[in-house]
């Protein structure tokens, strides 16, 4: 989805598989991210809350084409592996302050936005099944080629012209 013009043809918001496991640490709710790299290695919820909080620095001029929130996401993408440690290389990548990303992830905010997100998924006229789960006009895909699957249905809503260039042969 990085190909050039794509993102600026998208209306797009990412949420994440996220669970309240019903424990409650200082009167705050527990959440489980059994789809998130990081639970798997320490039980945390590292890699959905970089990205959360990424998305929320960058979602106040979002409209305005601020797209540091994909260029983060796509970073960390890079290399799952690392995922959440590799959160401040790619903050610097991507130009977000690397201290409020650590303020947000670490703070009442990352757990808001991990809530949102709970409440998000639970409430989408639609499954969300597995992470990513792309659905393209209400109708979930259900293939590897996300990029081709996008380009195809702006391609059909453009009539095949005026094309962003990451859609072109």
């Amino acid at each position: 989805m990085s190909a050039p013009g794509v993102r600026d043809n998208l209306n797009m918001r990412g949420w994440f598989v996220v669970e309240a496991d019903g424990a409650h640490l200082n009167g705050t709710t527990k959440f489980r991210c059994p789809e998130d790299t990081s639970w798997w290695v320490d039980g945390s919820c590292g890699g959905s809350l970089s990205m959360l909080c990424a998305w929320d620095q960058s979602r106040a001029t979002h409209h305005r084409g601020d797209w540091r929130w994909w260029n983060f996401h796509a970073c960390m993408m890079q290399n799952q592996t690392q995922i959440p440690r590799n959160a401040g290389v790619c903050a610097t990548k991507a130009r977000l302050p690397t201290l409020e990303l650590q303020t947000c992830i670490q703070g009442e905010r990352g757990q808001s936005l991990l809530n949102e997100s709970l409440h998000a998924i639970q409430n989408l006229p639609y499954p969300l099944m597995f992470t990513p789960t792309l659905y393209i006009d209400g109708a979930i895909y259900s293939g590897i080629d996300y990029l081709g699957a996008v380009c195809d249905r702006i391609k059909l809503l453009k009539r095949g012209k005026n094309l962003p260039a990451g859609c072109l042969p």
